[in-house]
């Protein structure tokens, strides 16, 4: 799927219902299954999972349901926002003036008075 952070993602499935205290679950693919009738795809697979690893578990995130559909109710005059002002720290918080190599935090601020904070490896 591409990278995440710093982890490579894979899309995985399990025939087991996945919790994050599991070690061994057995992988497999993922499999929906498609409802013509309400337009939707039901995950089938007992569990959808991102994984940095495509051959045993190695949990980044993970979903025991999933139903992916076109229903956009809930979605009202989505505006693009566009970066007012981005600031970056180093880990202990520090403001820094520009992005150094290894770990930083990116705090953008919007001009629709939204912020998002994000951390960055730079290399």
């Amino acid at each position: 799927m591409g990278t995440v952070l710093i982890f490579q993602t894979y899309l995985v499935g399990s025939s087991n219902a996945v919790t994050p205290e599991d070690d061994d679950a057995p992988l497999t693919d993922v499999v929906f299954e498609y409802d013509a009738a309400n337009d939707r795809y039901t995950l089938k697979t007992t569990s959808l999972i991102f994984n940095d690893n495509p051959d045993e578990l190695s949990l980044l995130d993970y979903y025991n349901s999933c139903v992916l559909s076109n229903e956009t109710s809930g979605i009202r005059d989505a505006q693009k926002s566009s970066a007012a002002k981005v600031t970056y720290y180093d880990l202990s918080g520090q403001r820094v003036s520009s992005p150094a190599k290894g770990f930083v935090i990116r705090k953008t601020e919007n001009t629709d008075g939204s912020v998002t904070t994000s951390k960055l490896l730079v290399k």
